[in-house]
């Protein structure tokens, strides 16, 4: 998808949107998968800068879409990570901006 720039990117953010959905209406998505999430689409500096680089605003719903994910108790992500999500995210807007 990340050949596909602005779209892929977009719809890399809907599967993350999809996910979040499923976990409302399941609740049977297991911790470790929104961990990855985070891991592979935030977290690692080479990902994120692609999909920034792509669509910028789908980057940042990314963010979003973890938080509201956290918030909402279906994902449980220590502390850390959330600090660290909210650094990032400090970032990504700034440069949007």
């Amino acid at each position: 998808m990340l050949n596909h720039d602005f779209h892929g990117t977009k719809k890399i953010k809907d599967n993350v949107e999809h996910l979040l959905g499923f976990s409302a209406t399941t609740k049977k998505v297991d911790n470790w998968v929104y961990d990855n999430v985070a891991d592979k689409l935030i977290f690692d500096e080479e990902m994120r800068k692609k999909l920034q680089e792509n669509n910028p605003y789908a980057t940042i719903k990314m963010w979003e879409l973890l938080m509201e994910t956290q918030s909402r108790g279906y994902w449980e992500a220590d502390e850390e990570k959330i600090k660290k999500l909210k650094e990032i995210v400090m970032n990504l807007e700034s440069e949007v901006e």
